[in-house]
């Protein structure tokens, strides 16, 4: 059960160390804390629901060995595009983003993620930045 702050919010128990979007097995441990993610986004996945609304999964890592992805759904999608910014332009970037870890379980495994609420929780840095 992760532990809540006193509103009620996922704890912040890692603000300050950010987690390697490639160390998958402390990022499933981290399942339900809000917590900053590094790595490259290595791929970008574009497509849309059933129900035509439009989504992104950028991936760190090969989607079928269940790595790291972040989520965007419609929502926060449209609010990616309205600041100016398009879906590509992460691919192969260096990323910081944070937001709450959850896992997504299907026929094929079980992969971390995070559900982007916001463009603002995803920044571009640079290697030496991530390195840090």
């Amino acid at each position: 059960q992760p532990s809540t702050s006193p509103a009620g919010l996922p704890s912040i128990s890692n603000q300050f160390i950010p987690l390697d979007a490639t160390n998958r097995g402390k990022l499933l441990e981290s399942e339900g804390e809000y917590i900053t993610v590094i790595g490259q986004i290595t791929q970008v996945h574009n497509s849309v629901t059933i129900n035509h609304h439009p989504y992104v999964f950028y991936n760190f890592g090969d989607f079928r060995e269940h790595c790291f992805t972040v989520v965007l759904w419609s929502e926060t999608f449209a609010l990616l595009l309205e600041s100016g910014m398009k879906p590509s332009d992460f691919e192969n970037q260096w990323v910081a983003v944070t937001g709450l870890v959850s896992l997504y379980t299907n026929n094929y495994g079980t992969r971390p993620q995070i559900v982007l609420e916001s463009p603002t929780n995803i920044e571009i840095i640079s290697v030496d930045e991530a390195k840090k």
